[in-house]
């Protein structure tokens, strides 16, 4: 993006975006993968979480980085060159400079919104004393852009070469994790057996203590048993 003049191609635009894009993509999946590789699976929820916190907050805070480098940039010669350039189309020195020390914010906007200031700055008053050519240049589509084009590309190459660094940064710092890496869990083992305790056999009540042990003997050698009733017992003590 740093060799693109300012009247760039769409079209190269376009593919660089793209290349960017797809180099986004390719850095980010693997190097998500590892963090999430690297933790137990009890840890991978609140490791994405912090991974997704962290992603956009460098996100907000990156924002508000390169726009101070974009205003760092213009800052260093939008002045001298506002000013050469009011006064060249007829505009007083000390407007001229009034208008040069103006903050660069206004500026870098209006430049993103596609909107000339020059006649809200310079006025009613001052427009009203040029000439119809000068007046016609101050406040037409061509001059507002191409007076901003060199300090706009100072700003512009403050901003991208610190994103530059930044990449090499994370780069450096990708490369250093090493190969993969997978945290092994002992749940990945695959469950280990273990005996089981028999429950033990519950005591029949006092009352039927004997009849359960009749019982439980006809069961094991598999003959029939039935209760014994009370005319069995009548019989038997007779």
């Amino acid at each position: 993006l740093m060799l693109l003049p300012i009247d760039f191609n769409y079209g190269q635009f376009a593919a660089i975006l793209l290349l960017c894009g797809v180099s986004m993509g390719a850095f980010a999946a693997p190097n998500r993968a590892a963090v999430m590789n690297s933790l137990p699976a009890r840890d991978r929820g609140v490791g994405g979480g912090m991974n997704a916190t962290f992603q956009n907050s460098a996100q907000v805070l990156s924002i508000g980085v390169f726009f101070s480098l974009m205003i760092a940039g213009l800052a260093t010669t939008l002045s001298g060159t506002l000013i050469q350039g009011l006064m060249r189309h007829g505009v007083s020195a000390a407007v001229a400079r009034h208008i040069g020390s103006l903050p660069p914010v206004s500026v870098l906007f209006a430049a993103f919104l596609g909107y000339n200031p020059i006649r809200t700055l310079l006025g009613p008053g001052v427009l009203a004393h040029l000439s119809a050519a000068n007046r016609a240049a101050l406040t037409g589509r061509a001059f507002f852009p191409e007076l901003i084009a060199t300090p706009f590309r100072e700003g512009l190459t403050a901003a991208f070469s610190f994103a530059t660094a930044m990449c090499l940064i994370a780069a450096a710092a990708s490369w250093s994790r090493g190969s993969r890496y997978v945290h092994e869990d002992d749940l990945d083992r695959g469950p280990t057996s273990k005996p089981n305790p028999q429950r033990p056999r519950p005591e029949a009540p006092p009352g039927r203590a004997a009849l359960v042990s009749l019982d439980t003997d006809a069961h094991d050698s598999g003959r029939p048993h039935r209760e014994e009733t009370q005319h069995d017992r009548s019989n038997r003590n007779a």
